[in-house]
């Protein structure tokens, strides 16, 4: 039970030796994106610099940093189609599914590393209040020797989150975010094949809410020595007019002596007098008493935790995870009215120590007098009715086509559709409507055109009184252009950055703070030397030029997880295809003079055909045809901006096309 303010928050970053960042899938109900962004990401991908919102210096250096990481790393995050989705980048995919009988309501996060993995399962959303304010219950189990969580269980925990995506409308089997979240999904599988249960005495059971799972059937599977006797919730929510929870766990306790059964419930104190439990449930006396929890420390953190203790004198069991104890959350009610939800079963001696822990999960405080307390309002039960954007509106993703950008939205004729519907940027400006739609023939897709500088994270739609928003997913994330702060750095402060072994972050917060100066500061330089520039010695400068491509062989040099990992290296900012390009941009407004444009940009290309690609490649080339394929493609549009400066001499020209040919050669099969 989260105890310091931080402490959820530390499980996200990574282990001793973990490796770079390979990527997350994580599921929850409540989702705030930004906060998401700025502190769980942040700690996973082991960002330095984090964005506070300010539009200072400090906040431009953290979001490149951030989208930086990303380049190199997959996340997807499902939530329920009830919540945001507004992320300061594309870089990342936010999937909404709609679960037609209730929410989806699971809380699991999946983090890979590329010599770490780690699950985490609870009841925390990924909100400031889930991470930092409530009280919360949360099981970390990281893979490998002595896992907490055997294979089988989390063989279920793959399979449960892979059974979220059908529910993401119109996410088709060939969509990029697919792709993403399924090549996740079978690393995770790969770790759990490496992966070996504990050796300890806590019995372990995955106990999800779907349509065919009930979470309270598989007590049995962690159960031993003997039948309950007591049982203790805790939980936030409850239906205050249907008993079937408390009938339902009070069945399980079949234990004797009888006169030793117990059923009870812990709940809080709000700052309103107000408890978490209804009358309504303990007037019925189906339960023995509501006590108090004891206070964890002097912040008054509202509850949101949800357990289930069932004990007798030898054993001690708990449920952990999302559901709340009411009937959708525990599936107690026909699958037409289920939430998803993920929990897990814990059980073991109450004579071990992991049976003491078990036990200690839940105390006691002092009885309630239920007559002068009240319920919580349920206005902010989070299992309220919410009307999610409907089946309708499928899928919209960001795309290329034809050198320019489209958002297509996608549309599902045969779903319920509403009487009258509009769909807007998160500007006000209007896209489509069902006027223009049933106009146009009712079509499945609905393409709209825009500029770079318009790509939206969603869009908004309004329906029958109602207001949602609709996530846009882009089909290529490594395509999407550099933020407008690092494409304005010019060839040679990147080929520094290289040469001094400095981070683009590095890069980036020195030119911004240069100018801020420059513009500060327009005092004449009165002393020469300061005018005197000396790395325009030719010999100086080719000794930078060497360190620099020296510095990005060794980093191209590294072994890559995926092909798209190697694929964002290759246009990374300090990567060929991106120093490239600026000392193309930079001879084309004469910043730089031709020649040496050429003549560096053909340097880049032995660079590039000095790597020893086999070793590389070698993580994914036995899984992925024409591994090599991202490489000989950067070559060649090397060979083509090489080729495309003009007033280049003969003899300099003729030097670019050997070396680049050399290269080719170097990297072919």
């Amino acid at each position: 039970m989260k105890q310091k303010t931080d402490a959820l928050l530390d499980l996200w970053q990574p282990p001793l030796h973990a490796g770079d960042p390979v990527g997350v899938l994580a599921t929850t109900f409540s989702f705030e994106p930004d906060f998401f962004e700025a502190n769980c990401l942040a700690r996973f991908l082991s960002v330095e610099t984090v964005s506070e919102g300010a539009k200072s210096i400090t906040d431009l250096v953290g979001e490149i940093e951030l989208q930086q990481a990303l380049r190199t790393t997959d996340v997807t995050v499902l939530a329920d189609r009830s919540q945001a989705a507004d992320r300061t980048t594309l870089q990342w995919d936010a999937l909404h599914c709609l679960v037609p009988t209730g929410l989806l309501h699971s809380k699991i996060s999946i983090l890979l590393w590329q010599n770490a993995a780690r699950v985490l399962i609870g009841s925390a959303n990924l909100t400031q209040a889930g991470y930092r304010s409530n009280i919360e219950i949360v099981v970390s189990a990281d893979l490998g020797p002595d896992c907490l969580l055997p294979r089988n269980v989390l063989d279920q925990i793959a399979n449960e989150v892979a059974s979220y995506l059908d529910l993401v409308p119109g996410l088709a089997p060939d969509s990029g975010a697919r792709e993403r979240a399924e090549r996740l999904l079978g690393q995770f599988r790969e770790r759990i094949a490496d992966s070996s249960a504990s050796a300890g005495k806590v019995l372990v059971s995955a106990a999800p809410t779907n349509p065919s799972a009930q979470p309270l059937e598989q007590l049995n599977d962690v159960w031993k020595h003997g039948r309950p006797l007591i049982a203790t919730h805790l939980s936030p929510f409850w239906d205050s007019g249907d008993p079937r929870v408390l009938e339902t766990v009070g069945s399980l306790l079949t234990g004797r002596p009888a006169s030793e059964r117990e059923h009870i419930v812990l709940t809080t104190i709000n700052q309103q007098a107000e408890v978490y439990f209804p009358a309504e449930l303990n007037n019925l006396g189906l339960i023995d008493g509501v006590y108090e929890l004891p206070t964890i420390d002097e912040d008054g953190r509202p509850l949101h935790a949800k357990c289930l203790q069932v004990s007798n004198a030898d054993w001690v069991a708990v449920l952990v995870g999302s559901s709340n104890h009411t009937v959708p959350g525990l599936g107690l009610s026909p699958a037409s009215r289920r939430h998803r939800e993920m929990n897990i079963w814990l059980g073991a001696p109450r004579s071990s120590k992991e049976g003491a822990a078990l036990e200690a999960l839940l105390r006691c405080g002092n009885q309630l007098d239920m007559e002068i307390t009240t319920l919580v309002d349920t206005e902010d039960d989070e299992e309220a009715d919410i009307t999610p954007l409907p089946a309708f509106f499928g899928y919209c993703e960001a795309r290329t086509v034809d050198d320019h950008w489209i958002l297509r939205f996608g549309f599902d004729p045969d779903a319920k559709q509403p009487a009258e519907w509009w769909v807007r940027s998160t500007a006000g400006q209007s896209i489509v409507t069902s006027h223009d739609w049933r106009a146009a023939g009712a079509p499945a897709t609905v393409d709209w055109t825009l500029s770079v500088d318009d790509l939206m994270t969603q869009v908004v739609v309004e329906w029958d009184g109602h207001e949602g928003v609709w996530p846009v997913v882009v089909d290529d994330p490594l395509v999407l252009p550099p933020p407008p702060t690092l494409a304005s750095l010019r060839a040679h402060q990147l080929l520094a950055a290289l040469a001094d072994r400095k981070s683009i972050s590095q890069a980036v917060r020195e030119q911004l703070e240069s100018e801020a100066v420059k513009t500060a500061d327009l005092t004449p330089v009165d002393d020469p030397h300061k005018r005197f520039e000396s790395d325009q010695y030719l010999l100086r400068r080719g000794r930078a030029l060497g360190r620099s491509l020296t510095q990005m062989e060794r980093l191209l040099s590294r072994p890559a997880a995926t092909v798209d990992v190697l694929r964002a290296r290759l246009a990374a900012p300090l990567g060929p295809l991106f120093i490239a390009d600026r000392l193309a941009h930079d001879a084309h407004d004469g910043t730089v003079p031709s020649t040496e444009a050429a003549f560096t940009i053909a340097e880049v290309a032995l660079s590039v055909g000095r790597v020893d690609w086999a070793i590389v490649v070698e993580p994914f080339a036995d899984d992925t045809p024409n591994a090599m394929d991202p490489v000989a493609d950067t070559i060649a549009q090397l060979t083509a901006l090489s080729t495309s400066l003009t007033d280049v001499p003969e003899q300099m020209a003729a030097y670019c096309a050997r070396a680049c040919a050399h290269a080719r050669n170097e990297v072919a099969p």
